[in-house]
């Protein structure tokens, strides 16, 4: 029989994001490609960290959510679509992305 068991944690602070996005379109007929940058600031970035407790008989299972730092992500995105029926359009879509985690303190 699982028991969930809630500690308070005070030190757990709000998260903050501060992104922008910018981006630039171009349309021809049936063909549409579009560009868009993007970057993320994460203030007090949460993440969910695992500790495993063995006790006599089947592991327990600890997540405990943590202010892991902060962290900045930034990237680009371009799609491109083309019609080529009224009801029908193909199209791409890659992404470019880097992050980086910092003040672990």
């Amino acid at each position: 029989l699982p028991i969930l068991v809630v500690f308070p944690n005070p030190e757990l602070r709000p998260e903050n994001v501060r992104s922008m996005e910018t981006g630039i379109d171009y349309s021809s007929g049936d063909y549409r490609s579009q560009l868009t940058l993007f970057a993320r600031d994460y203030k007090h970035a949460r993440y969910t960290q695992v500790r495993t407790v063995v006790i006599p008989g089947p592991d327990l299972e600890i997540y405990q959510i943590k202010n892991a730092g902060d962290a900045y992500v930034f990237g680009g995105t371009h799609s491109q679509d083309l019609k080529l029926a009224a009801f029908f359009d193909v199209g791409t879509r890659a992404t470019f992305q880097r992050s980086k985690i910092y003040d672990l303190g």
